[in-house]
């Protein structure tokens, strides 16, 4: 079904199948919701004015579920809204302070918002300009970009074009362009200039082949001279992806559920709204067949022909009318068929949830966090990918654009616990670890003249099990309003590989992840 979908949109003649601007352009399309806009019929209409049966692939669901929008905004809030927002860690309170005032007004997290939320298609730009210490930040669809990486994988240009209207372009700056016609709007970002083209008809070029007539290039519009030695932007690409520069789709894997929920949906909700107003079945000669009225609702008093007796005895000329209902178990069944296929669909991306009735008791704090442990490892995820590997790099850039003494090898992302622990949690932690950190008599042993009962050494030493809980209180992401508590060690910053270096490992990893402050030699018993 996605296929024979995808097959009816319009493309130009440069976008043939398999291109990478066909498929992204298809997936914004499933993003942005719009993806049966291009269908020419409503799903109630079943014949052309010709009297032709439209089919179901022919028709736009009228009820729709909109996966891909529902899943990319529900991991984005997990990584850069309210409280899953990172902090910024340095090895030093005024580093931290340095990069905070840096990073004011910027609107970072929002940006990288959208960027997780754009780049679920697969992958996204990010680009930043300083003009007067004011950066400014623009998020950009991997299908309107042409990034060029050098051997290590950084960036060397990324040339943004897309398809823009007279009036959009004409706000812009640019003049003596065609009422009425659309152009495209090119500009390279480079690794010392940011180089903006006057705009090109949308017919005389294409990202794909260039110039339609040979000899022909870009005029430059405006200039603009950084002398960065980098470009300033940042591509992410999501992992598992197998034609560079773009990675999977986060839903890629769902798409096909996806549509068939859609038009489930439609049908159940047409079976529905038909079981409100079914058919009029009649079987006999009506004598008032053309009243006013009859063809519009069943609700008429209808006369029929009286009942005569044949040669043979039998009855002939009886009327009868009846409603033609639905009994409702169809409607039922693909309801039922509508919940498997999104149960489906959220076991192929990784945000499935528990069923909540499989789980006896009172849900703890600790149960819910099982319910949604698939959500939690994908946002852990697209942790690395957007964060490590999207918010941290920008950050370094704008640091080192705008004060080149700091540091940025010794700056890193803390990020909170996804799920704070509850008073009962936390009441059930203590009392662990206080066990843990007692010594246990030897069971049956008694003691002698003068010395105490023998015993074995406890399960943890007291410094391990006060790190243990520090992390999971999370003190490290309140330390803002809470205490003076220093944001990181003073040295073995950590590096992106991570490890256990001077640390104790705990389940979010090493404590340093948590809390930096924290710091454990381990005694050899």
């Amino acid at each position: 079904m996605f296929k024979k979908i995808s097959d009816k949109m319009e493309f130009p003649d440069w976008a043939g199948e398999g291109t990478r601007w066909r498929k992204l352009t298809i997936f914004d399309k499933l993003l942005d919701g719009t993806f049966y806009n291009h269908l020419k019929f409503a799903f109630y209409d079943e014949k052309t004015a010709g009297g032709d049966f439209i089919p179901l692939e022919g028709r736009r669901p009228s009820a729709q579920y909109k996966l891909p929008r529902y899943v990319s905004r529900q991991v984005s809030r997990k990584l850069f809204a309210g409280r899953h927002i990172p902090k910024v860690r340095a090895e030093s309170n005024e580093i931290e302070k340095k990069i905070s005032a840096l990073l004011t007004g910027t609107h970072i997290w929002p940006v990288m918002f959208e960027a997780a939320y754009r780049g679920s298609v697969g992958s996204v730009a990010v680009t930043f300009r300083v003009e007067d210490k004011k950066i400014g930040l623009k998020v950009w669809r991997a299908v309107w970009c042409s990034p060029i990486f050098d051997d290590f994988g950084d960036l060397l240009q990324l040339r943004i074009h897309y398809i823009a209207i007279t009036n959009d372009l004409a706000a812009l700056g640019f003049k003596d362009l065609l009422p009425g016609r659309k152009y495209w709007f090119i500009r390279d970002y480079m690794m010392k200039q940011e180089v903006t083209y006057n705009p090109v008809l949308e017919d005389d070029w294409n990202p794909v082949h260039g110039f339609r007539e040979p000899g022909a290039s870009l005029v430059v519009a405006t200039v603009i001279d950084h002398n960065l030695g980098f470009v300033p932007a940042i591509w992410i690409c999501n992992p598992g992806g197998v034609a560079a520069p773009d990675g999977a789709a986060l839903w890629e894997d769902a798409i096909p559920n996806s549509i068939e929920m859609d038009y489930l949906l439609s049908q159940a909700s047409r079976g529905a709204r038909y079981n409100c107003a079914p058919q009029l079945v009649t079987r006999g000669v009506i004598l008032n067949e053309n009243s006013e009225g009859l063809t519009r609702t069943p609700v008429v008093h209808l006369a029929f022909a009286a009942a005569q007796k044949g040669e043979d005895g039998e009855m002939l000329g009886e009327g009868d009318a009846k409603l033609l209902e639905m009994t409702g178990a169809g409607a039922e069944t693909a309801l039922k068929l509508v919940e498997a296929l999104k149960k489906f669909a959220l076991e192929q991306i990784g945000v499935v949830q528990k069923d909540l009735s499989e789980m006896p008791g009172p849900l703890s704090g600790r149960a819910m966090e099982y319910v949604d442990e698939d959500s939690h490892d994908t946002a852990m995820q697209w942790r690395n990918t957007y964060g490590e590997g999207g918010a941290l790099p920008l950050i370094c850039k704008i640091i080192q654009t705008l004060d080149k003494t700091i540091d940025v090898s010794k700056i890193w992302l803390q990020w909170p616990r996804i799920y704070q622990p509850t008073p009962g949690d936390l009441i059930n932690i203590v009392n662990a670890l206080k066990v843990a950190v007692t010594p246990i008599a030897v069971e049956g042993a008694k003691a002698s003249e003068g010395e105490s009962i023998p015993t074995v050494p406890p399960l943890l030493e007291g410094d391990i099990a006060s790190a243990y809980l520090k992390a999971n209180l999370d003190l490290g992401i309140l330390d803002d309003t809470v205490g003076t508590a220093s944001p990181g060690p003073e040295d073995d910053i950590p590096n992106a590989a991570g490890g256990e270096k001077d640390g104790v490992m705990g389940a979010n990893g090493p404590f340093w992840r948590v809390y930096p402050p924290i710091k454990v030699k381990q005694s050899n018993r």
